[in-house]
């Protein structure tokens, strides 16, 4: 990843700020240059929402986005949207890396593949959330898009409402340790 330019999106919940944030570090720790936009990019990654229909539409439209302004980008999605869709989703959209909730922290590695030619078509690091009670490996030494840093103390939800489905992306409440 040294010297190659990173774009890395956001969208959604504090959860998802945090993810990015940590992210983020996680891609500059391994030598990677985080881009102002996603103009002309090596590599972009869209942390993503998936808590409505409008949520799912605003990641297709930023995928596209990315797409439309870097044409050789190497497209990562992570979050709950990636969660989520399927392989053949993903691939329709030109998205060759997919990591669900808890193998975010995968993705520098999984990007320095694809960068490398080492990748196959499609790389997709999916957990069963609702089995899992680990946390996602992520961590955030300072923040890189915001003044102050976010503190991510769980993730999950057990309540399991008819019109949501935050618990079957993000999986069962689990803390961080302290």
């Amino acid at each position: 990843m040294k010297g190659k330019k990173i774009w890395i999106q956001t969208l959604g919940c504090r959860s998802n700020q945090y993810e990015g944030e940590a992210l983020g570090g996680a891609f500059a720790d391994a030598g990677a240059l985080i881009a102002d936009s996603p103009r002309d990019c090596d590599g972009a990654v869209l942390v993503s929402c998936t808590v409505t229909s409008v949520a799912d539409k605003k990641c297709r439209q930023a995928v596209r986005r990315i797409r439309r302004l870097s044409e050789k980008a190497v497209i990562a999605v992570c979050g709950g949207w990636a969660q989520n869709i399927s392989r053949e989703k993903a691939l329709s959209l030109g998205i060759p890396i997919g990591a669900g909730n808890l193998r975010e922290a995968l993705l520098p590695a999984l990007m320095g593949r694809a960068r490398g030619g080492e990748s196959p078509s499609f790389v997709e690091e999916k957990t069963d959330v609702l089995r899992c009670d680990e946390w996602d490996g992520l961590s955030l030494s300072s923040p890189l898009f915001h003044s102050r840093a976010f503190v991510k103390a769980q993730d999950g939800c057990n309540h399991f409402c008819s019109y949501c489905i935050i618990p079957f992306v993000r999986g069962k409440p689990v803390s961080r340790d302290g």
